[in-house]
């Protein structure tokens, strides 16, 4: 039950936050916007465990997302989650994303709470960390604020890794990457296109572009977390629909203890 458990809350954490390449599209459309707001179902080897609702919004000069994730039912066997996970930020006129805040909270907060709050400067440089209840250094050693800035956090990555991805769609290139910081742990992210992919979604399959998504350990890892490293970190695959709008409406984690998946099935 612990390794269950254990297994549920990283492959969670991945998914939420979270390429043999197919021919090269000949005339590729402008990528719209990141401007979703949908109902995900959480499911572990097809048995309901929950939902996350993900509000993305994206114009010519902000971002902002929210992810709003609750288990219940069945999936109090593996732990009961109710987390909040909100970000914002700017963009400038060559596209780039400069993040303001990001914040990982429960969604009731109580005395001994978790809650990881970060703040940037105008730059996008890192101002502020703060953590309700911090690790012992010597157990979880902490990031250097100069390393955090060779970084951003997971939301903003989100948005530079989907727009890196969807532009190489129309290239040979297979993989984009990018370094994400959490307010625990820094690590560099990759995604790496893999073949097309039929997906059902809301009763109409769709053509996705797959994509495995991999970490890999900086630091700020804990001794326990880079030894489950070592024997292997859950792959993710990502499947994002094959058009303009290139929206994730499913990813999945094969674990010892079965699949997580969390599917697309309404607007919020």
């Amino acid at each position: 039950m612990v390794l269950a458990r254990a297994g549920y809350k990283l492959s969670i954490a991945i998914l939420c936050v979270t390429l043999a390449a197919p021919a090269a599209w000949g005339e590729q459309a402008p990528l719209s916007p990141f401007n979703i707001s949908g109902r995900y179902r959480i499911a572990w080897s097809g048995i309901t465990l929950g939902r996350i609702n993900l509000i993305a919004t994206e114009d010519a000069t902000s971002y902002s997302m929210t992810i709003d994730t609750k288990t219940r039912g069945v999936g109090a066997i593996a732990g009961d989650e109710a987390q909040l996970v909100i970000a914002r930020g700017s963009k400038t006129e060559d596209g780039t994303y400069i993040p303001a805040t990001y914040e990982s909270k429960p969604q009731k907060i109580l005395a001994d709470s978790d809650i990881i709050t970060l703040t940037y400067d105008e730059k996008g440089d890192i101002k502020n960390r703060l953590r309700t209840r911090d690790d012992d250094p010597a157990w979880r050693p902490p990031v250097p604020f100069a390393k955090v800035n060779t970084a951003r956090d997971p939301i903003t990555g989100a948005f530079i890794l989907r727009r890196a991805l969807y532009a190489a769609t129309a290239t040979e290139q297979n993989e984009v990457a990018t370094k994400t910081y959490d307010g625990l742990r820094l690590a560099t992210m990759k995604m790496i296109r893999t073949t097309n992919a039929k997906v059902d979604v809301m009763g109409e399959y769709k053509d996705t572009i797959n994509v495995a998504i991999t970490r890999t350990p900086i630091d700020g890892y804990t001794p326990k977390e880079l030894k489950k490293f070592k024997k292997g970190d859950p792959e993710i695959h990502v499947y994002f629909t094959n058009d303009e709008a290139f929206l994730p409406v499913r990813a999945s984690a094969k674990t010892l203890v079965g699949e997580l998946s969390m599917t697309l099935i309404g607007k919020l």
